[in-house]
């Protein structure tokens, strides 16, 4: 997992959602044209040549994502509960800053698969950052969490959510973290995001502790070491 304290959330997930939707197939397909009018998106009449220009897209990239939306929609019009597609359009949409769209692609897909936990959490993204709405945002990553416990991204997000937005939900945050630590012990995440809060808290003491237990799991990680002998400094003065 990249270290969201070293980028913003926004490009994390953009970067994640491009790495996905590539190993789809956008980038590398055999059968790639160029699209004309009858290769655009099933809902052309949305779609935004010089919005996608400014985000930063080049016009080939635009062209390579329509072919794969009118892809994705072939599919979907033989296998309308496929899921996994559904989430691949979604992204795409998120991708092109299309937040609307991409919120009633991944609604479509937790009403056709409701253990999809990946949709819960771009919804959770979603409400977080773009369609702001906090309170949807904590449901949908409890309901991601509690569907794919094993992810610590999601309680990652939550954790950052309750900081940010929720103050008198704070005191959850590290009962959060040890609830995922106690169920994956060998994830030394839950502990290194605990050892960043502490730090960023000015509880060193605490900090230390999880650093101290997330070097258990990985005691040849030299990183640890280091912030662990910096905070120890620290903390001894």
């Amino acid at each position: 997992m990249l270290n969201i304290y070293l980028m913003s959330k926004k490009k994390i997930i953009i970067l994640l959602i491009i790495l996905a939707v590539a190993g789809g197939g956008i980038y590398l397909a055999k059968d790639y044209f160029w699209p004309d009018k009858n290769n655009l998106p099933t809902n052309e009449e949305s779609w935004d040549d010089e919005k996608y220009l400014a985000i930063g897209y080049s016009q080939e990239q635009i062209d390579k994502l329509a072919v794969e939306l009118k892809r994705l929609d072939s599919v979907l019009e033989s296998f309308p509960d496929d899921y996994d597609t559904l989430l691949k359009k979604g992204n795409i949409y998120f991708m092109l800053e299309e937040y609307k769209q991409a919120e009633n692609v991944f609604l479509q897909a937790v009403e056709t698969e409701p253990d999809f936990a990946s949709a819960y959490a771009n919804l959770g993204e979603l409400y977080t950052s773009f369609l702001i709405d906090k309170d949807k945002a904590v449901e949908n990553y409890k309901k991601a969490i509690e569907l794919a416990p094993w992810h610590s991204q999601y309680y990652r997000s939550l954790a950052d959510l309750y900081w940010s937005d929720f103050p008198e939900k704070e005191n959850e945050i590290e009962p959060l973290m040890l609830e995922g630590a106690e169920k994956y012990p060998e994830n030394k995440d839950f502990y290194t995001y605990l050892a960043s809060y502490f730090r960023q808290k000015n509880n060193l003491a605490k900090a230390i502790q999880y650093l101290k237990l997330a070097l258990k799991i990985e005691p040849d990680n030299k990183t640890l070491e280091q912030e662990l002998t910096e905070l120890e400094g620290v903390y001894g003065q």
